[in-house]
């Protein structure tokens, strides 16, 4: 995998890509995590979006999706977003990490959220959760919940196929992610074809694509650094390809490894932070053909922090994978 040069970043830190091919209007269009402040006041992470004709020089983001409202379900953080064109009857569908409890600590529980747009501007959330696995949780836990989605449409299947993170207790064990499908992108149900999984290094919130070979392609953070540093916190991204969206440990194969000394900027990068990963695809989920992609490569995006998760100097980078 090689490092490309383009980075995106504006005040506050930026993660978490979903890139989508606009071949109507010409462009690529990005929405990411970032921190903004709202006219209540209220600070936290929103959904910034931005666009590019070249998938490198990207344009001044501009918030797209904030909290809900106080006491909305997702009224304290939105993050996460996974975006797709022509679902539900608009031109534009987001699904997306959302919780609850503005002002209090606990760690969730998280749910995954949908919106709706005609523009790609201005966005209209449902009101309850597309994916809420609140009931699923250990009582009495602090669990995480569920979250980071990633959802496809499956043109051969028919259904749209969403791979979002599980955790229903606090104990590691319970890391986990899970496959469902979908008729129309707003009622979910499990994929009974498919059991929960984890990825190798118990890695979970991958981002998928369906690759012009057929293959499904999944990228994820690590620990290893590519192998060089092991047991080092989110230091590299790995792409693995498997058959199936089912992505178990012991169904994929390895393609590529980004590790931040591939970037060459290690001696700032004490406490480093690769992560938060999504590829560049079509407005069904699908690899995209046109420029900057091929039929034998893949883009995506990911956040690079230099000191800790989430700092102030976290921006989106780049990465090109061949898998010819």
């Amino acid at each position: 995998m090689t490092y490309q040069g383009f980075n995106f970043s504006h005040q506050g830190y930026d993660y978490a890509p979903s890139i989508v091919r606009d071949a109507a209007a010409g462009q690529w269009v990005m929405y990411e995590c970032g921190v903004y402040t709202g006219s209540d006041g209220y600070s936290g992470d929103g959904i910034f979006r931005s666009t590019s004709g070249d998938g490198v020089n990207w344009s001044s983001p501009r918030i797209a999706l904030t909290v809900g409202a106080s006491g909305a379900w997702d009224d304290r953080h939105v993050c996460d977003p996974s975006v797709l064109q022509n679902v539900g009857g608009h031109r534009w569908a987001m699904w997306y990490t959302g919780i609850h409890g503005r002002g209090t600590a606990s760690a969730g529980p998280n749910a995954v959220g949908v919106a709706f747009s005609d523009d790609g501007i201005t966005w209209t959330r449902s009101s309850t959760p597309a994916v809420d696995c609140a009931a699923l949780i250990t009582p009495g836990q602090d669990a995480w919940g569920c979250g980071q989605p990633s959802v496809v449409w499956d043109a051969g299947a028919s259904v749209y196929r969403m791979s979002h993170t599980e955790f229903l207790c606090t104990d590691a064990a319970c890391r986990q992610n899970r496959l469902m499908v979908s008729a129309d992108g707003i009622v979910w149900q499990d994929d009974r074809s498919a059991p929960p999984f984890v990825m190798p290094q118990l890695s979970v919130g991958p981002d998928f694509v369906r690759g012009a070979d057929g293959w499904w392609y999944a990228v994820m953070g690590g620990n290893t650094d590519c192998g060089r540093h092991p047991g080092t916190l989110a230091s590299e991204l790995v792409v693995y390809r498997s058959p199936t969206m089912w992505a178990d440990a012991s169904a994929v194969t390895q393609v590529g490894c980004l590790g931040y000394s591939d970037m060459k900027l290690h001696k700032r990068s004490a406490g480093r932070y690769v992560a938060e990963q999504g590829f560049f695809r079509t407005g069904t989920g699908n690899q995209p053909l046109a420029s900057p992609t091929s039929a034998t490569r893949v883009w995506l995006g990911f956040g690079f922090a230099f000191n800790q998760y989430h700092d102030p100097s976290e921006e989106i980078r780049g990465a090109v994978l061949n898998v010819g």
